[in-house]
């Protein structure tokens, strides 16, 4: 019988859209391997949540963080399977938009992105972006 493993993850996440266009990644594991995210991710200990956002953004999008303003918080429950367990997770995300600077680093960070790009909001959907970013991304946007 696979084993089954319950967890709570917080992240911090950026929103940054220019002309039309979301700076996400593409993500290289988890439920959301395959999909559109936005870039962020954990806190670590004894780092504020500006720190970190600003640790993630360099980490998987190759960019320097300018600004925040906090914009939103939301949560979704995911179940999925990996290397023989079963994972149920309960994400919340803490999002804040921001502006950034710098080139969008394109390739992977070893860990969980498989890297950055801008992609026009009216191309995410349900099948190609995960479903914590996708809302908050639209309200951003000015789609909800």
């Amino acid at each position: 019988m696979p084993e089954t493993t319950r967890e709570l993850k917080l992240g911090v996440y950026g929103i940054s859209i220019v002309d039309g266009r979301v700076l996400v990644i593409k993500k290289a594991r988890g439920p959301y391997r395959g999909q559109y995210d936005l870039p962020g991710g954990g806190i670590e200990f004894g780092e504020s949540i500006r720190e970190g956002l600003s640790r993630e953004l360099e980490e998987e999008a190759g960019v320097k963080l300018l600004t925040t303003d906090l914009f939103d918080v939301n949560d979704v429950y995911n179940t999925f399977e990996h290397e023989g367990t079963t994972y149920e997770s309960h994400h919340v995300g803490i999002y804040y938009l921001i502006e950034v600077a710098g080139e969008l680093k394109t390739t992977g960070d070893e860990l969980d992105s498989a890297g950055a790009l801008r992609v026009a909001v009216a191309e995410l959907t349900e099948g190609n972006t995960s479903k914590i970013a996708l809302p908050v991304i639209r309200k951003a946007a000015g789609l909800s």
